[in-house]
């Protein structure tokens, strides 16, 4: 099985799993490409379905697209209600219910994000399972590796500790300190912060995780102004902290998932 990044930042994200007979898209911020049909050979039928997490345009903005093209796609409702997506296409998924597309099974578990008006987004992450994969964790745009509660005492966040994880997709978005000095308005580094996980939390979500089984640990959505000249060092970092193997999601990287552990 292999993972093509067609897109991985705030121009648009795009990643595609696939083998010889089926294959999943995760994310449609990417305009489709001969490129990308090739992951397929042309055959759309292939596809078992596209999997949206929230309805911002680096995400979805090309869904409805694919949806045209008969491909299923699979997402919360607030994206539904949102976009535009072709009706007999559409399959709406509910946070902790598994759905079956193909040989994938996945489960849509609930993050946090914002809008640009600093009010919430719904957004979904992706527990991916498949026989030649193994399990594949796959969270971008969130504040945590955790869901909201909301009880009497005020709001509590409660963190997932997801186990027998072979391929990491996890967001790295800025490096703290590059961020702080930075020339973006306060306001917008504070929803930075409220909306992506910075380098530092991902580093710390991975040393907390069981990583028994883990393979490898892919970097998303990181921001190149946020992030200036410190790719190299983010990932001996992440590479130092997990003893695992590290990438960067970049639009050209290719990645063969399978269920091997790296020793």
């Amino acid at each position: 099985m292999i993972l093509n990044v067609f897109g991985s930042s705030s121009s648009g994200n795009c990643y595609i799993l696939h083998d010889s007979e089926e294959a999943v898209i995760i994310e449609a911020g990417v305009r489709p490409s001969t490129a990308m049909y090739r992951c397929f050979e042309n055959d759309f039928t292939r596809i078992a379905g596209l999997f949206v997490s929230h309805h911002h345009a680096d995400h979805a903005g090309f869904a409805r697209m694919w949806s045209e093209a008969g491909v299923p796609v699979y997402t919360i409702e607030d994206v539904a209600r949102r976009t535009s997506i072709h009706a007999p296409s559409l399959r709406i998924i509910k946070e902790g219910r598994w759905v079956t597309a193909g040989r994938f099974r996945v489960l849509p578990f609930p993050l946090i994000h914002y809008d640009p008006d600093g009010t919430p987004c719904p957004i979904v992450g992706f527990l991916i399972d498949h026989p030649e994969t193994g399990r594949i964790l796959f969270a971008t745009d969130t504040e945590a590796l955790a869901r909201k509660e909301y009880t009497e005492d005020g709001t509590r966040y409660v963190p997932y500790r997801f186990t027998g994880i072979v391929h990491w997709m996890l967001e790295a978005n800025y490096d703290d300190y590059i961020l702080h000095l930075s020339e973006v308005p306060k306001t917008q580094k504070e929803r930075i912060r409220q909306s992506h996980l910075s380098v530092n939390n991902a580093i710390g979500i991975l040393r907390c995780a069981d990583l028994s089984r883990t393979r490898d640990i892919m970097l998303l959505h990181m921001s190149e102004r946020n992030s200036v000249n410190n790719e190299s060092k983010i990932t001996r970092r992440v590479r130092v902290a997990t003893g695992k193997r590290c990438f960067l999601a970049r639009a050209g990287l290719s990645v063969n998932f399978t269920k091997e552990i790296n020793i």
